[in-house]
């Protein structure tokens, strides 16, 4: 097979099969019809196959043209994206990076990188969602997500940002021996008197209001105890089970953009950063 056309040519028939026929395609690519026609019959050639149905007015391929088209089209899309990292490292880090993450995570750590990526990356276009529910990547626009815990098995790409556990806290003018919980929907009651709410930041509010103790991630709750707004409830390491993991996820599958590689390189740093300011 003469492959030394062949990305060129590859090309041509995604453009002309989109177009729909020889005159409109050539128009388009400021090209002669002749030449087009030429370099689609070399195509098929050096393929040695049959891509298109031609008439004089239309364009039909061949169930060959059909898988041909398709990893045509793939190639193309690897060549963009291939231009716009080496394009990205060239002229600096740009463009739309859509991050979410739950609340849990957004000031200890999201908010932090952004701050970076902001300050190093100025033509960096992000945007962050700060919602505790499980979003569809693709269906929601998302680049860069944030999971707490298990991840299930999916065609995702995943990275390890870190682990941290979650501890009792409580405020320190509640009295030792209270019983009084403050739970979020997907934790269990160990006990009668307890508060249920939705939102973690207004579950460490009700916390250091005295209304009971809260099972917080202790990235979280680190800084609400350097103000003495919150305590350890005991010292005692905290069960196996309190051990979450955090991951940065994202949908790209062959080929990772510059940028997208870049924002969870910075969320791992960030992590590893706050996590040391722990010891």
């Amino acid at each position: 097979m003469d492959t030394k056309h062949i990305g060129y040519q590859m090309q041509l028939y995604v453009a002309l099969v989109r177009a729909g026929n020889f005159t409109q395609a050539a128009e388009q690519l400021g090209i002669t019809r002749s030449w087009l026609s030429q370099q689609i019959s070399g195509l098929e050639k050096s393929l040695n196959t049959l891509l298109l149905h031609r008439t004089t007015r239309t364009l039909r391929m061949t169930d060959s043209g059909e898988r041909f088209f398709e990893h045509a089209v793939a190639m193309e899309s690897l060549l963009e994206k291939a231009q716009e990292d080496i394009s990205s490292t060239q002229m600096g880090i740009k463009g739309k990076v859509r991050i979410s993450c739950p609340t849990a995570m957004a000031s200890v750590l999201v908010v932090p990188a952004i701050k970076t990526l902001r300050y190093e990356h100025p033509e960096l276009d992000i945007e962050l969602a700060v919602t505790d529910a499980i979003q569809d990547l693709l269906q929601e626009n998302i680049d860069v997500a944030i999971r707490v815990g298990n991840l299930p098995d999916s065609n995702l790409k995943a990275r390890l940002l870190g682990r941290f556990h979650q501890r009792w806290y409580q405020s320190p003018e509640l009295a030792e021996d209270s019983d009084d919980q403050i739970l979020l929907p997907w934790q269990t009651a160990e006990h009668a008197n307890v508060l249920r709410v939705n939102n973690i930041l207004t579950a460490a509010e009700m916390a250091k209001q005295g209304l009971g103790r809260v099972l917080l991630p202790d990235l979280f709750a680190q800084s609400c105890c350097e103000q003495g707004l919150l305590k350890l409830v005991s010292e005692v390491e905290p069960e196996p089970e309190q051990q979450r993991h955090v991951h940065a996820i994202h949908a790209f599958s062959e080929f990772t953009p510059a940028r997208i590689r870049l924002v969870i390189d910075t969320l791992l740093s960030q992590f590893q950063l706050s996590q040391s300011n722990m010891d």
